[in-house]
């Protein structure tokens, strides 16, 4: 059975016209919706578990409030909507339960809600929303081009994650010990708050721009120093999705309205993420980047800096601009970028049954 997000052209065709209201929540390419209550501003991001492998009850939970983070909050309560097939064994279910429980336990979240459903379908459906509380918002009337991208995390982090736990037998016939290993770590990087507590707490933090960091570091061939506020000078962030960097960075652009301009050689990559990849035939850059988060900033090398300085692997990927066209550049090559279409993921499920 085919389970993924529908099209951005049915998307806006379908849902965003025959809403009255639109918050910005409800934008193409925003990660989580701001509810402004009296003395409060809460924020809440909803997933849904398209796959199931070990492990998929945490990872889901994990990219739900990493949405949370990236919008500028604390992740809080949790409510879950599960609907098993008919015949399924109670036992699997409460196993379910049970991993959801761990998960909430391990994130400190409280379980508010869990409604269960049963219905003429052949595998279960988890619908995942996560509520917190937004210490600092977003808005993207304040992006304006010439604004650089930078991306914190490497590429296909997430899919790295779930193929080596679905696939780990296959793996270990491939590669040797040490490389399994690092593979199996990767599932450490998925967590988004050490990068966005790096950026927001930020608060005029000195960092050293290097030769290697790009034209805009070098002052006579030495490294400077500038102050960094993460809460003055990031003006939006964004979670890498499902659907890979490319489809982010699209994404990115919807909610700004506005184009982007992205360098394919600037994007940061980890040898394990391209392996991977190879072995089971599918595209880095268009496959699940959760734990990577693209922002927009008015200094992208500082910021960039910044995140080095902290542990994260960082780099400026490229700029906001005018107009709409959405570009991928390498070298002499340029191409447009495309919109989200699907996961390739489940092409490598089906394949590899």
């Amino acid at each position: 059975m085919k389970t993924e997000k529908i099209s951005e052209i049915a998307y806006k065709r379908s849902v965003l016209k025959k809403v009255t209201d639109k918050t910005e929540g409800i934008k193409v390419g925003v990660d989580a919706s701001y509810i402004k209550l009296e003395d409060v501003t809460a924020v809440m991001s909803s997933n849904f578990i398209l796959s199931w492998f070990k492990g998929a009850e945490e990872f889901y939970v994990q990219k739900s409030i990493n949405e949370i983070y990236v919008a500028g909050g604390t992740p809080k309560y949790l409510q879950l909507e599960i609907t098993i097939p008919e015949e399924f064994p109670e036992k699997q279910l409460g196993r379910i339960v049970r991993n959801f429980n761990e998960s909430a336990q391990m994130h400190s979240l409280q379980i508010m809600q869990c409604k269960t459903y049963i219905s003429d379908i052949t595998e279960p459906m988890v619908h995942i929303n996560v509520l917190g509380i937004a210490e600092k918002t977003w808005s993207t009337s304040d992006i304006k081009p010439g604004m650089e991208v930078v991306m914190a995390g490497t590429i296909a982090i997430g899919a790295t994650s779930i193929m080596t736990k679905k696939y780990l037998n296959q793996i270990k016939e491939k590669f040797n010990a040490k490389f399994v290993d690092d593979c199996l770590e990767i599932s450490d990087f998925t967590d988004v708050k050490p990068i966005m507590d790096a950026v927001l707490e930020s608060d005029g933090k000195n960092v050293s721009y290097t030769e290697e960091q790009g034209e805009q570091a070098r002052c006579d061939g030495k490294s400077i120093k500038v102050k960094y506020c993460g809460k003055e000078h990031c003006k939006f962030a964004h979670c890498v999705g499902d659907r890979g960097v490319f489809s982010s960075a699209w994404e990115l652009a919807s909610a700004i309205d506005k184009g982007i301009r992205i360098e394919l050689e600037k994007i940061p990559v980890w040898q394990e993420t391209v392996e991977i990849a190879e072995l089971f035939d599918y595209n880095p850059y268009l496959v699940d980047g959760t734990g990577a988060v693209l922002f927009v900033t008015e200094n992208g090398t500082g910021l960039a800096a910044l995140l080095n300085d902290n542990g994260f692997y960082a780099n400026v990927i490229g700029k906001i601009t005018d107009g709409n066209d959405r570009v991928v550049v390498h070298g002499d090559e340029r191409r447009f970028l495309e919109p989200p279409r699907h996961n390739q993921l489940e092409e490598v499920f089906q394949k590899y049954k």
